[in-house]
């Protein structure tokens, strides 16, 4: 239920609360929802047989055509599948061959309830770190280094709060270094492409590590896959960072990465 003074201030808390969820389920899920509006686009018309005979320009967006006479009764639908999930962990990637829909995980009501109890100022924490998630998502696949960059700054803005100079040192390895594991932050720190240099050379010098002003060869065997694997990588553990910022109330022991091997220079 939504409290609001009148009918504007409903409605203002009302959109509160779906960015609220927007986000929540953006990282916890690994989805991008998107809230329906209207708006005008081009829609095509199709016959019977498939073949396109005209387009036209008109308004487009979900409305539901019946209104509801209060909450639906429990049991009128099957409850959306849930599976456990080991945390610090995410559960199966994606639909696999025997699933046709979206699943949750099982403590999902659990998150949303630490989601809500968490105080304002930690609460805009989150927000914030998943909104740079949802950010990440939108880039995805036409830009993929500001994928990749966003998805950095989504970690990074689970750091501590505070002006000292020691938490503006805190750098992405730090942060799953805290919520993860030591290892896991060096693995990652290791890897051909460092995600933190990735971020640092797009926001900083709009440098595109992906190719994206290259010519887009569908099978160009002479490609460099480090910076695929690297999303690869990143990606779920950004997730789980966020996840594990909520589950710990946003309250952790910063733990410093170890600092990256260097190459022995040659003989």
């Amino acid at each position: 239920m939504i409290e609001g003074i009148g009918q504007l201030g409903v409605t203002a808390n009302f959109q509160k609360r779906l960015r609220e969820l927007q986000i929540f389920l953006g990282f916890v899920l690994g989805i991008k929802l998107e809230i329906s509006k209207f708006e005008e686009g081009w829609v095509p018309e199709v016959d019977a047989e498939g073949r396109i005979t005209d387009c036209k320009l008109r308004h487009i967006g979900y409305v539901e055509l019946s209104e509801q006479e209060g909450f639906p009764k429990p049991g009128t639908t099957r409850p959306i599948e849930r599976r456990n999930v080991t945390r610090p962990g995410l559960g199966p990637f994606g639909l696999t061959s025997d699933t046709n829909e979206q699943w949750v995980p099982a403590d999902i009501e659990q998150l949303w309830n630490s989601f809500v109890r968490l105080p304002d100022s930690k609460r805009e924490h989150l927000l914030r770190a998943g909104n740079a998630y949802l950010i990440a998502k939108s880039m995805w696949p036409d830009q993929r280094t500001a994928y990749a960059a966003f998805l950095v700054v989504a970690c990074e803005a689970l750091k501590p709060t505070g002006t000292g100079r020691r938490n503006k040192s805190i750098t992405i390895y730090d942060v799953i270094a805290s919520l993860l594991s030591k290892d896991e932050a060096k693995r990652i720190r290791e890897l051909s492409v460092p995600p933190h240099e990735v971020r640092h050379g797009h926001l900083h010098r709009g440098e595109l590590a992906a190719g994206e002003l290259l010519p887009m060869l569908v099978h160009n065997y002479f490609m460099d896959p480090s910076f695929d694997e690297m999303l690869r990588e990143l990606s779920p553990i950004t997730r789980q960072c966020l996840i594990e910022w909520l589950r710990n109330g946003g309250s952790y022991k910063v733990v410093r990465c170890p600092p990256a091997r260097q190459p022995k220079p040659l003989v």
